[in-house]
């Protein structure tokens, strides 16, 4: 999609998210006013007897927060301490508040120590480190997002769910701007990595390693799917990966690499599933690695807003005075979220007071809000899905050393990114234009490799072998051209043609050489018996795909649609794994041509691997050819071969073709393409009088029955002829 597709609505997201954000501050600074109080008057015993309107709402949400089940206070909660220090004796009320700021004095003091301890910091999200990570989507932001940001909730009573903290967010406009975030490479070289994260609908962060995005479970799990919209510490352990290069990737649902589900959502017996509406979010922060089994302690906790930045003989004496600091505070970071100029310790502040509802977020109390929230998420739901196509993004990765004897263990010397050194051994300059440099040097007209090879495998496709037969290897050790002159020659046309693969096959089959008969003379049998000087075609045999769809095409059920989803491989059963997989796929594969069949590293066509269809496991420029028993015995017991044979019988006892002379005929014609010899024609003609004779009936019956036929049109299928190109 072109940019301004992508940025439907920024724009005008951008402004009313603003505005939002203004009169929202407005809405909290005078509830703020009010949080003191109602924290006090929850504490009374009548608090829950008749109030009116705001107050009463107020007067709830104050005992639900200041009262009841809460966090600890060892979890940093100011709230939590509020609910300890009006718990004691009025008359120790100094004291325990001196106890209180001792203790996160100290506790603050010992978080630093064991997290400069026990961690090391790899990248903070939230500051310059984001400067070093790459990335792409609509979602991604240019720079990292400052204490104070939110999103606006898509739909509901509910504005907003919290205050985030500094990091990298892909949502803050719209849960259908994708994002992909990047960290820089690194060697990993700790048992464990942790990061701080949120999101939801089926984001992801992943560990790549050394460029692949490593499957399965078990070791392999290096995969995490945030579902909170709060950050958590999440960790992964890599002791298995020391000495591996790698990176790590935070990214929506439809941007993540290799799309599978996390651990904890692949046990789950209802498995939650991709959505279609392109909403998906995610966010970061921090990343650090250790080698135990540990998260960091948070050291930016709430309640160290109301403990810290005391006047001296401004500590509070009582609970009116603490209640009377938390309404100040509260007032104090409410005015620097409006102006946008909020500290972190002010963010997880206020982010605590807006989730335990002391301030209003719900729209049937902020009725200011309700008409640009509406038009704000009447914008929201215009903002389009992207659409996707496969493709690479460059960046700037380092130089990789030589793997000694292909071991990954044994790295060698960092051996600089450039060309085959034989034609040109510059490094390349640019580190984020590598491909760039590359595809130009493939490409490049005085570079007659690129062009010699794409040659020869087209030659080797028309003519059965390649003017160098080992079409893979063009090095020392692989065979010299029968031809070297025509090779350059038909390069040159070929790069002279911009590289069309038409032109350069309407050449070679327009030639002579590939119209010759495969009849070899005698001395040419005796000087060239393996015909590489072409004195006459190649015999060959058609490739496994070219059989069964000759079969299909013959025998009428052949669907020529082209495009759409691949159809199950059809294979046989008791194969290890594969065993009573439901997804075994149809005998003749829906009538589809060949190249719509699914291909399955485990589990294979029986009729094609039999006729040297390549294992998917790697490539193969030259296949195999051979000639054995096996496929003999396949043209004649395979079930497909006699499900077509039979489908070619019914259609002609139907009235394919109307007399007998006439359909033997017609289906050497369709079979062979050439009519029946005479003496083919007798043979054909003796089996039906046969036939007739046995069943008692006139042999002029036998057009009608269909079993008849498919005797034929089997016999037909199990000539040399039908399957070898002469």
């Amino acid at each position: 999609d072109a940019p301004a597709v992508l940025g439907t609505n920024r724009d005008a997201l951008v402004a009313l998210k603003a505005d939002i954000r203004g009169r929202l501050a407005d809405a909290w600074s005078r509830a703020a006013e009010r949080v003191g109080a109602d924290l006090l008057a929850a504490l009374e015993p009548d608090a829950g007897g008749p109030r009116e309107g705001d107050d009463r709402r107020d007067a709830e949400q104050a005992a639900s927060a200041g009262a009841g089940p809460g966090p600890r206070p060892a979890e940093g909660s100011a709230l939590a301490a509020w609910r300890a220090l009006v718990a004691v004796d009025p008359r120790d009320f100094p004291r325990a508040w001196r106890d209180l700021r001792a203790h996160w004095d100290a506790e603050i003091a010992a978080r630093d120590r064991y997290n400069a301890e026990h961690f090391e910091p790899l990248w903070d999200l939230g500051g310059p480190d984001y400067a070093a990570t790459v990335g792409h989507g609509t979602g991604r932001a240019a720079a990292p997002s400052k204490p104070g940001e939110f999103a606006v909730e898509r739909r509901g009573d509910r504005l907003l769910n919290g205050i985030y903290p500094a990091g990298a967010y892909t949502h803050l406009l719209s849960t259908r701007h994708p994002g992909v975030i990047q960290t820089p490479r690194f060697r990993i070289d700790s048992d464990f990595i942790s990061f701080r994260v949120l999101g939801g609908d089926l984001s992801f962060v992943q560990l790549i390693i050394e460029n692949y995005s490593v499957p399965r479970g078990g070791i392999y799990h290096l995969r995490y799917s945030p579902k909170r919209d709060e950050m958590t510490w999440a960790q992964w352990d890599t002791e298995f990966w020391k000495g591996f290069t790698a990176y790590i990737e935070f990214a929506t649902q439809d941007d993540a690499t290799r799309f599978q589900l996390d651990p904890e959502d692949s046990r789950l017996r209802h498995r939650p599933s991709r959505r279609g509406d392109g909403r998906s979010f995610i966010g970061a922060s921090r990343i650090v690695r250790h080698d135990e089994p540990r998260t960091p302690k948070e050291t930016v906790v709430p309640v160290l807003s109301l403990l810290r930045g005391d006047r001296v003989g401004a500590e509070p004496a009582s609970r009116e005075e603490l209640a009377a600091r938390i309404s100040r505070r509260l007032e104090e970071a409410v005015a620097a979220w409006g102006e946008d100029r909020l500290t972190g310790q002010e963010a997880v502040f206020l982010d605590e007071v807006v989730r335990a509802d002391l301030l209003p977020r719900s729209l049937e109390e902020l009725v200011a809000l309700r008409e640009p929230v509406a038009e704000y998420r009447r914008l929201e739901r215009a903002v389009p899905v992207p659409r996707r196509s496969p493709g690479v993004i460059d960046e700037a990765a380092p130089d990789q050393p030589l793997l000694v004897r292909g071991s990954h263990r044994n790295p060698g010397d960092v051996v600089p990114r450039g060309f085959l050194a034989a034609v040109d051994g510059r490094p390349y300059p640019a580190p984020g234009l590598v491909r760039l440099h590359l595809a130009e040097a493939v490409t490049a007209r005085d570079n007659p490799l690129t062009a010699r090879v794409a040659v020869n495998r087209v030659w080797r496709h028309l003519f059965g072998y390649g003017i160098v037969r080992t079409v893979d290897n063009f090095g020392r050790l692989g065979d010299p051209p029968s031809h070297p002159v025509l090779l350059d020659y038909l390069a040159h046309g070929f790069v002279g043609d911009g590289y069309s693969t038409k032109r350069l096959v309407r050449r070679l089959v327009l030639s002579r050489a590939y119209r010759m008969s495969s009849q070899a003379s005698t001395r040419a049998a005796e000087i060239d018996p393996s015909n590489r000087l072409l004195q006459h075609a190649n015999l060959r045999r058609l490739d496994a795909e070219a059989i069964r769809d000759a079969m299909l095409s013959v025998s009428g059920r052949l669907d020529p649609t082209m495009h759409g989803p691949s159809v199950p491989v059809h294979y046989a059963a008791r194969r290890g794994l594969t065993e009573g997989d439901p997804d075994n796929g149809p005998l003749d594969g829906d009538g589809r041509r060949s190249i719509y069949q699914e291909i399955r590293r485990n589990a294979h066509n029986p009729f094609l691997e039999v006729f040297d269809l390549p294992k998917p496991a790697t490539t193969r420029g030259q296949r195999d050819t051979t000639n054995v028993p096996a496929q003999s015995l396949a043209l004649l017991n395979s079930p497909f071969v006699s499900g077509q044979a039979a489908e070619w019988g019914r259609r002609l006892a139907e009235g394919e073709a109307a007399a007998v002379d006439g359909r033997i005929r017609h289906m050497f014609v369709k079979a062979l393409g050439r009519p029946p010899t005479d003496a083919e024609r007798t043979r054909v003609v003796d089996y039906l009088t046969a036939a007739a004779v046995a069943r008692g009936v006139d042999r002029s019956l036998l057009l009608h029955d269909a079993a008849v036929w498919q005797d034929v049109a089997h016999s037909l299928f199990n000539l040399k002829e039908f399957i070898f190109i002469p």
